[in-house]
């Protein structure tokens, strides 16, 4: 059962050619970075947090630089990412509870105390709000509030049922109060009380029900927190106006993230984000890149040039003006970190992406970034998705081979979507008539190489059946890839 393998293949100047220009002792990463889950901004730099990893993107001189658990970082599987304009420092948020806090000096610092903890249950820094020095991260139980110059943790708010965990998805505060969206409604308490771990100061706002809220923000003097439904285009937008809650937006949608930057609301739907004005007029929306794909943002923010940058969940970074008016921004790196095979030959690498449960042998039905490659120091992926000879979408490719004599030839085997060929990296990977074919492909490369491993001359000279063989291979795999 392999579910989502954190691709770092660690290689070393003695192992393959592809280590050619790594320091010995040194590793290098090959990970992920299109596969944004979250996006900060402050002092001309750009922080974008993927599943693995972080990358950052400083506008002033166009660089790009990694931090991974190679460089820096303590996990992978991050969650959320913030800037602190307080002090310059950026938190670094994981699903296990982990954190990481790198100050103005890009020293970073493990904090471990709620990975590490007693807490029964998830420990997900599900998000983080800043007040002044202080980060108050929503998490799996309650709100921890974190004192990012001493960092150390300096209280924590359990406000469930007598005090017990409470499942919160966001945190903000307005004038008088501190609001905490939660998996049960959206509570709220004075923020002045002397005593917030006391969970009879929270109360639940009646008005907005017992419903999973997952986002919460205060914007233009006014809450706004958004509902969300399992049913597609169910969730909700909610804003409080003079004490009165009402829906923001009239019909149904799917709603993924709620920011505020750079005076503005920006809320990502399932494929655009909305840039909202001061007055609650729309002033932007965007939806594509320069029509080339649709987005799917998972957050957004804005940069000192009122350009949007949106954490796309398979593009990186989009940053854009509008939806012509637009870039891309990621490291070169794999686009999965599904890995289920791989195969090398000299400098090239392929890998597939697909799996199966050990205990039902069923597939686990990946359909995106079936296969990846790395051809001359650079990662490409072949499409991200592929049909099979019916049209079909083909899902969870488990095998793949390169043909030792031209390593232009790949082929790749799927769960039970037969087998697939590729004969030049530049050209689309094409479905093969059935999956039987892949046992003859194999056959026949095994057979050149074990022909032009053995010596078939007879003791006076004569050649044996070492012609006649190659014809026959030659005239198979030429049939073979007529199909």
């Amino acid at each position: 059962m392999l579910k989502k393998l954190l691709f770092i293949l660690l290689l070393s100047q003695g192992s393959v050619t592809l280590a050619q220009d790594i320091p010995i002792g040194d590793w290098r990463d090959h990970l992920p970075y299109s596969d944004a889950v979250s996006i900060s901004f402050g002092d001309n730099i750009i922080y974008c947090a993927t599943n693995s990893a972080v990358f950052t993107y400083d506008q002033s001189d166009m660089t790009i630089d990694r931090l991974n658990l190679v460089n820096g970082l303590s996990d992978i599987g991050l969650s959320k990412i913030n800037f602190n304009n307080y002090n310059k420092s950026i938190v670094i948020g994981y699903k296990n509870g982990n954190l990481d806090v790198i100050d103005k000096n890009k020293t970073i610092t493990n904090l471990s105390f709620i990975k590490n903890s007693n807490v029964v249950g998830s420990k997900s820094i599900n998000h983080i709000y800043f007040q002044g020095k202080l980060a108050y991260l929503s998490t799996g139980f309650g709100i921890v509030i974190l004192d990012t110059d001493k960092l150390e943790i300096v209280d924590t708010y359990l406000f469930g049922p007598l005090g017990g965990f409470m499942l919160t998805n966001a945190v903000t505060i307005d004038s008088l109060n501190i609001y905490a969206a939660t998996d049960q409604g959206v509570y709220f308490a004075n923020k002045n009380s002397a005593n917030l771990t006391d969970f009879n100061e929270w109360s639940l706002l009646t008005d907005l029900g017992t419903a999973k809220y997952s986002n919460i923000v205060t914007y233009s003097g006014r809450v706004f927190t958004s509902l969300e439904s399992a049913a597609w285009n169910g969730d909700s937008l909610y804003f409080n106006d003079g004490g009165v809650w009402q829906k923001f937006i009239a019909w149904g949608v799917n709603i993924n993230s709620l920011n505020v930057s750079n005076n503005r609301l920006l809320i990502s739907y399932n494929s655009q984000v909305n840039q909202i004005k001061q007055s609650l007029s729309t002033e932007s929306i965007i939806s594509n890149h320069k029509s080339l794909f649709p987005l799917s943002p998972v957050e957004a923010v804005i940069d000192n040039e009122g350009y949007m940058l949106i954490a796309e969940e398979s593009h990186g970074i989009i940053r854009a003006k509008n939806n012509w008016d637009s870039e891309i921004i990621v490291p070169n790196g794999p686009s999965s970190s599904s890995i289920f095979k791989m195969d090398i030959f000299q400098d090239d690498l392929w890998f597939v992406s697909g799996a199966y449960d050990p205990q039902t042998y069923g597939p686990n039905s990946i359909s995106k970034n079936l296969i990846n490659y790395r051809i001359e120091g650079s990662w490409n992926t072949v499409a991200e998705q592929i049909n099979n000879i019916s049209g079909n979408v083909a899902t969870d490719a488990v095998s793949v081979i390169i043909n030792p004599r031209d390593q232009t030839q790949v082929f790749f085997g799927t769960w039970d979507n037969g087998l697939f060929a590729s004969y030049d990296s530049k050209r689309p990977v094409l479905p093969w008539v059935s999956a039987i074919i892949e046992r003859r492909i194999i056959d026949y490369i095994r057979k050149v190489t074990v022909r032009n491993a053995k010596e078939t001359l007879t003791s006076d000279g004569d050649v044996t059946n070492f012609e006649a063989d190659t014809k026959i291979i030659k005239e198979e795999f030429e049939f073979l890839s007529q199909l």
